[in-house]
Parts: C-alpha cells; structure tokens; sequence
C-alpha cells in the first residue's frame, strides 16, 4: 500500500523522444527532370513532328530529268579524241552559251516562256500538295507574286554543268509524273529554240561587218566608174590612151613619108635646077604632108576642152588606176562575205538533248527517313550545346 501510495504520489515522467530527422532532397533530382523534359522538347517533339511530317503528310515528288550539250560544226581538239569523235567536247567559243543556256533554265524569261504552254501555278498549288511543299503566296497576299514564283521555280529546277565535257544536267521536281516530264520536254525544246537564237545572232555579227565592207566598197566602185564615164564623155573620147596611140601611128607615118620625101628633093636639087617640074611638085607635097601633119598633131596634143594630151593622159590613167583599185576591193570584199558565211556556217551553234527526260516511275523526294534522322542529329546538337552553354552560364553566377 505504501509503494502504490508512493507510485502515486510520484509524477510520472516519459523520457525525452530525439528530435525527428529534417526532411530533404536529394541533389540531382530537380536537374534531372529539367534534363528530361528539355531533351523531349527539344529532341523527342521535333523528331516526331519530322517523322509525322516526312512519314504522312508531305506529298510526292517525282523527278524528270534530261541531258544537253551545246556543240558548233567545227569541234575542238586536243581535249580527248574519244570527246572529240563523240562531239561532247565544249569549245571555249560555246562555254558561255552553255552558261547562258543553264542561267536560263533558272530564270523568270524560262517562267514566263513556259507560260505559253504550261500553268506553273496550278501545277505547283493544287490542293492535292501538302500545304508546307505547295506553292501558295505569302501571308496576307492574295495572289503569288511573280519574284515569289521564281523563287519556288529555283527550288523545284537544279542545273549542274560540266566544263570539261559541256554537258548540262538539270532535273526538275513536281508533284505528279506526268507534270514533271511536261515541264522537263519544255525546259528542252525553250533551251534549244535560245541556242537557234543565239547562233543566228552569232552568225549575223560575223557577217555585219563583212558586209558593211561590201556596201562601202560597191559605192566606191560605182564612184569610180561613175567619174571615168564622166571625163570620157567630157574628152569626148572612150579610150583616150588607144586614141593617143592610134594619133602616134598616123603622125609617125606622116613624118616617115615627109621624110622620104624631101629627102628625094634634096637629090633632085643636085642634078635639076630649082624651077623643074619634078622638084616643083616634090615641094607641092611636101607642103601638104607638113599641112597634114601640123593638123594630126594638133589633134593629138589638145582635147577639145583645151587640155593637152598629157594632161588628159595623166588624168586617165589616175581614173582608171582608181577604177580598177576599186573594182578589186570590191572584189576582195565579196570573197572575203562568202569565206566569212562559210565560216559562220562552220560555226554553228546547236543543242542536242541525248539523254531525253522519261516519266519517273517512283517518287524520288521527300527523303523520309533521311530528313527525319537529319531533324534528330540537328536538334540533339542544339539540345546538347545549349545545355552546355546553359551550365557554363551557370557556373559563373
């Protein structure tokens, strides 16, 4: 009874419980999940948008592509003699024809062409094309500028040229087949029709020259020809060198024979008196033989507009020296326009198409599973260097 009444008595006392632990976290796992959940934004979203994209929703895109070369008539050689046997060697005077020929494959003059024949815009902006790959005007816009056509056209038509064979390839991309080789067939027959073009422009170039040195000679020559009609017709003679001659002749008779002539009187002289016949009728012609030759000479010294003979020779021969000078170039001038035709013929230009564009039997583009993993390797790399720049800023916090 005592020890109950002392237990009793007595406070009971509980011993003291040790203080309850601080609950924490453990380092990382905050980190980790902000590691997790960018990695799924930044790589796991991506990827799987790509694939949904490139795997069912981007369209089709077939590929027609063809082969050309620009050749001349004449080839050059020292390049190959199997190119050169072939024809594919490029000259160096056909290298920026090629260049032409392959800028305008590409540019707005082939759009505007092909509009003759082809609708480019329904071809590329049918509802049928995904609206990503589909031509479509920019935001706002009602219709499709024509610098926002040609950047669509530069990125459905690629042209790659070969200088040391001066073959082009170009390949165009459309959404269907048969458009691909509507557009490819076009791009070849506009390329070849700007070769012709070009050649016939090349060929009237050449020949401009040559026949500006025809005209202007074939003026000359009628100049020429026109000044001796005038001088003859003025002398009143047609052949003033052959009429001089011809005077020359009947003079020198008439000398000769008044020569003979009084020589015969000299030996009369010294046998007959002075008053006898025969002398008397020697002198009776050798009077009128000097008549007559005082007469010739004077028509072979003077022209009727009193110019002497020399100088009317003189005169003549300088007229007719510049008549046949330029009777000779125009000549020359002749034969050198028929040897620059030949040659411009020879130089020829003109397109071949030996690799011709065919329908594609299978869509080439897109490039499903390649542009998907492409997606994957880019967003890992921007994922994984924004993480270190992230973690280098902060360490310098």
């Amino acid at each position: 009874m005592i020890f109950m009444s002392n237990l009793s008595d007595t406070p009971l006392s509980l011993p003291a419980l040790p203080p309850a632990p601080a609950i924490t976290r453990r380092p990382g796992s905050t980190s980790t999940r902000s590691i997790l959940r960018s990695a799924i934004l930044c790589v796991v979203l991506p990827t799987m948008l790509a694939a949904i994209y490139f795997g069912i929703i981007a369209s089709d895109q077939f590929v027609a592509s063809g082969h050309i070369v620009i050749k001349s008539s004449s080839t050059s050689s020292g390049m190959g003699e199997g190119l050169t046997l072939m024809g594919l060697v490029s000259p160096a005077s056909t290298m920026m024809d090629n260049l032409v020929v392959n800028k305008y494959i590409t540019s707005k003059q082939m759009l505007s062409d092909l509009g003759d024949k082809l609708d480019i815009r329904a071809l590329y902006s049918g509802p049928q094309i995904d609206w990503i790959s589909r031509l479509k005007a920019d935001f706002g816009e009602d219709h499709i500028e024509e610098e926002d056509l040609h950047k669509y056209w530069a990125s459905k038509v690629t042209v790659h040229f070969d200088p040391l064979t001066g073959i082009s390839e170009f390949q165009v991309r459309a959404f269907k087949p048969e458009d691909a080789k509507k557009i490819a067939d076009e791009i070849v027959i506009l390329s070849e029709k700007l070769v012709n073009r070009l050649s016939e422009r090349a060929k009237a170039d050449a020949l401009h020259f040559a026949k500006m040195e025809v005209e202007e000679y074939r003026k000359k020559a009628i100049e020429a020809f026109g000044s001796m009609v005038a001088f003859q017709e003025r002398v009143q003679k047609l052949d003033p060198e052959a009429y001089v001659k011809v005077r020359s002749e009947i003079e020198g008779t008439l000398e000769g024979n008044l020569a003979t002539l009084e020589t015969q009187l000299e030996l009369m002289r010294k046998n007959l008196p002075e008053g006898a016949p025969g002398i008397t009728v020697g002198k009776d012609r050798a009077a009128v033989l000097s008549e007559k030759l005082a007469k010739e000479r004077a028509k072979s010294t003077l022209s009727q507009g009193g110019e002497s003979a020399a100088q009317v020779l003189s005169q003549f021969a300088k007229m007719k020296l510049e008549t046949e000078f330029a009777a000779t170039a125009y000549s020359s001038s002749l034969k050198s326009l028929e040897m620059a035709r030949l040659k411009a013929q020879q130089q020829a230009l003109f397109l071949e198409a030996f690799n011709k564009p065919h329908l594609p039997e299978s869509a080439e583009y897109p490039l499903r599973f390649t542009n998907t993993l492409l997606v994957f390797v880019v967003s890992l790399l921007v994922w994984g260097i924004g993480g270190l720049l992230l973690a280098a800023a902060r360490e310098h916090i």
